[in-house]
């Protein structure tokens, strides 16, 4: 199974999609979009989750604003960024707010962004941002798992169990961000917090899936709880 050769890069709310329609097919999917793909086998060995400020996602509040009600959610948006915008602001400041989501655009003075994605390190503003991943962090108190390796087969998701130092080779951080020709200061920051990166799962990493899959149970978005398949 070659499995670097068929590595593709899209976007992250179309993976899941891509799954279900595409036979013997796998792909690191947002964690909570299991809401919608119960049925997926879940790699408990490899995923993409954080331990620190490095992530995709980061918080830009708006200058003299009197309140939170609305969120301006830009970028490489998914089911995890809207739940969880959602779980943190009800649960730090008791609120209900309205999610917008929009097109590729930077944060404007007067509204607070959500930004995901490259527009954060093309931008420079990542230094500026709160992070998404410390936010959940100090929450759950177990790493932010943002993305799971997931399959309709089991077959699948064991074949790439066997297979991993082909995909972790595959996807060399350091020097996939550099490739984007990122501002110095921006690939600094990338590389002095590049370790809270994690792509090998531990049991941490399987609590923090399982924490993560709770939060819209205990929030009522969901009626059920979910049971993650996980393969080993």
């Amino acid at each position: 199974m070659a499995l670097k050769e068929n590595i593709q890069f899209i976007n992250s709310n179309e993976i899941s999609k891509r799954i279900n329609e595409e036979d013997n097919s796998a792909g690191m999917i947002p964690t909570l979009d299991l809401i919608n793909n119960r049925n997926f086998f879940v790699s408990a060995k490899t995923g993409i989750s954080f331990d620190g400020a490095l992530n995709p996602g980061y918080y830009y509040y708006g200058e003299n604003q009197k309140s939170l009600t609305d969120i301006y959610l830009t970028g490489d948006v998914t089911s995890v960024e809207v739940i969880l915008t959602k779980v943190l602001l009800s649960e730090l400041y008791n609120i209900s707010p309205q999610i917008h989501i929009t097109v590729n655009k930077r944060p404007e003075k007067d509204k607070t962004f959500l930004v995901v994605g490259d527009l954060n390190f093309s931008e420079g503003i990542a230094m500026s941002g709160v992070s998404l991943s410390e936010e959940i962090e100090d929450h759950l108190e177990v790493p932010f798992v943002n993305f799971i390796m997931a399959s309709r087969e089991e077959s699948t998701m064991k074949e790439i169990n066997k297979n991993l130092s082909e995909i972790n080779e595959s996807l060399n951080w350091q020097d996939l961000t550099r490739s984007y020709n990122f501002s110095e200061d921006t690939n600094e920051y990338i590389e002095n917090n590049i370790s809270s990166l994690i792509s090998q799962f531990d049991e941490r990493d399987l609590e923090g899936i399982r924490q993560l899959l709770l939060l819209p149970y205990y929030y009522q978005m969901i009626d059920d709880m979910i049971e993650v398949k996980f393969v080993d």
